[in-house]
């Protein structure tokens, strides 16, 4: 039974290849933080079933019932008022890379952040 506990005592608990397989499964997971992210273009509002599409580069704020106002302003958008019980949508602030959304489930709404740009002349993405 001493000879065990001698034999762990002694031991070493990483090995050098522990160590340079911690250090490169590290920089690994810090990739993901040097990604560009893709800036969004436009931005479409789903209210209720009916969506629109929005420049992303025009300030405005739209009106949904007077329930939920979404605010475009600077190249981002965000909820600025809501009437939902959480506020979930609010605290969720600005959102500007496509991809990114904004959901309201208690108003039926989705704001999505998209990098295509508005065809003027079928008013659908690029």
């Amino acid at each position: 039974m001493t000879d065990r506990v001698d034999k762990l005592r002694s031991s070493k608990p990483f090995s050098l290849l522990d160590a340079v397989i911690i250090v490169i499964v590290s920089l690994l997971c810090l990739v993901p933080l040097f990604i560009p992210k893709k800036t969004g273009k436009t931005v479409s509002v789903t209210y209720r079933g009916k969506t629109s599409v929005y420049e992303l580069s025009a300030d405005r704020i739209i009106d949904f019932d007077g329930k939920i106002k979404v605010e475009i302003k600077g190249g981002k958008v965000r909820v600025s008022e809501s009437d939902c019980p959480s506020h979930t949508c609010v605290a969720r602030g600005y959102v500007s890379n496509a991809g990114e959304t904004i959901v309201c489930l208690p108003n039926d709404l989705v704001v999505r952040v998209s990098g295509e740009e508005i065809d003027a002349v079928t008013g659908g993405g690029v």
